[in-house]
């Protein structure tokens, strides 16, 4: 079978149509976009190298990687790569021709490391990373919420208790329409907050640049389920909840998290069934509400939270990393 390599064209739709066709060939409960992947793109910064390249056999797409500088850690020799092939076409030295291609790419910056994810339910990934020298950096909890199930009655009171601690729970909408700089108010809670999350290596977090793209003509981003936390003329936490222009079945929770000072009262589990009670009331074509996902790193206190909220544990995504060290 003769598999060709085309290196990514983003001014054609049919590459991303391409690529969305494998990757949601190989994860069918977390479908992609081509728009989203677009804004992607179109949102990474001229300072980091972001590129994609595709596999095809016989015009079909069946394989697929997405690959630059890990803009999460903002450091000129760090990389990261999704690579993807339809499960179909495994074994035949796809995956290892788009892994030695990108290598090729990434060769000049010179760099000391490579982070990748998978899921632990799927071996042919593990192995593939294993056998390259990845060892295992990070576990994250994957979890289900179906909102048909979610009651948010048995939470009453949630808002009330945060607002004896001074502190206001109301969607991002709302806030939105009182507060013109919110971008720079969410970034700077969202930047603070993050910096407790568990990692396997501290980060520098996002641009600004980058996170105020998310809010500019995006589908995904529903004002209603975007949830925040105010308190003494600025925001102190944040709930983020996505839709997804792949499947109206499903909703995405992003980032959770609440300022140092105002932990201890109830503010993030606040912040979270305001954002589900709002995610419920958003219906399916099938006439259902939509199904939540979220991951947590199984040491983060937030995964309790979580679990306590109804969210069911799902086979971890796990994220690996490879370190190159420099005689």
């Amino acid at each position: 079978m003769m598999i060709q390599f085309k290196p990514f064209d983003k001014q054609d739709d049919h590459d991303y149509e391409a690529y969305v066709a494998v990757h949601n060939a190989v994860w069918p409960n977390s479908k992609a976009s081509a728009g989203f992947m677009r804004r992607f793109d179109d949102s990474a910064e001229p300072r980091f190298l972001n590129e994609r390249l595709l596999a095809f056999a016989a015009d079909k797409p069946v394989g697929a990687i997405h690959f630059g500088h890990n803009f999460e850690q903002d450091h000129p020799q760090k990389f990261w790569f999704e690579l993807i092939v339809h499960p179909d076409y495994r074994r035949q030295g796809i995956g290892t021709a788009l892994y030695e291609r990108m290598s090729a790419q990434i060769a000049p910056h010179d760099p000391i490391a490579f982070e990748s994810s998978t899921r632990e339910n799927e071996p042919d990934g593990i192995r593939f990373l294993e056998k390259r020298g990845f060892e295992l950096g990070a576990r994250q909890i994957v979890s289900y919420l179906d909102l048909g199930t979610f009651d948010p009655s048995l939470y009453a009171g949630m808002q009330q208790r945060a607002a004896a601690s001074g502190v206001e729970i109301l969607t991002l909408g709302a806030y939105m329409a009182r507060e013109p700089d919110y971008v720079r108010q969410i970034y700077d809670a969202h930047h603070e907050a993050e910096r407790d999350v568990p990692w396997y290596e501290a980060g520098g977090g996002v641009s600004f640049a980058f996170f105020a793209r998310q809010f500019e003509d995006n589908p995904d981003f529903l004002p209603d389920c975007y949830v925040v936390a105010v308190a003494d003329g600025q925001c102190v936490g944040l709930s983020e909840l996505w839709g997804s222009e792949a499947t109206d079945k499903k909703l995405y929770t992003g980032f959770t998290g609440v300022r140092r000072a105002y932990r201890g009262h109830g503010v993030a589990t606040a912040l979270k069934v305001l954002s589900l009670t709002n995610g419920k009331k958003r219906v399916a074509a099938n006439g259902q509400p939509p199904l939540v996902e979220t991951q947590n790193h199984e040491t983060n206190p937030m995964l309790q939270i979580n679990l306590r909220l109804g969210f069911v544990e799902q086979p971890a995504s796990l994220v690996y990393v490879k370190r190159l060290f420099k005689p």
